[in-house]
């Protein structure tokens, strides 16, 4: 009776099925962080591209090798968001109420309100 040890064990079908499924997980997770982060900071170009390579390189190598590939394009979308000015990034401007003819012609406006008034409406 011939004793193996687990490292020689590869040939085995359980084992090999194992690996497979291991780096399908593996994939999955590690493509799935740069998509998320890229859709979420407005650049899901990089993000699908990131996710495309760091899924192959977790397929291959594992977790060991896709995670830290997912984190460099994660660092690669937020420096771009932020260099570019995504649209996360800019304060939303709340919108201008209009007013009615009608309704300044009841109102007796001094030359201060006016003056905000139209500044706030042409800003």
């Amino acid at each position: 009776m011939e004793l193996e040890l687990f490292a020689q064990a590869n040939n085995n079908a359980a084992f090999q099925a194992g690996q497979v499924v291991g780096g399908i997980l593996a994939a999955f997770i590690c493509g799935a962080i740069p998509i998320v982060v890229g859709m979420n900071k407005g650049q899901p170009v990089i993000g699908v591209v990131g996710g495309l390579i760091s899924g192959a390189t977790g397929f291959i190598f594992g977790c060991l090798g896709g995670l830290p590939a997912a984190l460099v394009f994660v660092v690669i979308i937020v420096v771009v968001e932020g260099s570019s000015g995504g649209t996360h990034s800019r304060r939303r401007r709340r919108p201008v109420r209009r007013y009615e003819e009608e309704d300044d012609d009841d109102y007796d406006y001094d030359d201060d309100d006016y003056d905000r008034r139209r500044r706030r409406r042409f800003d």
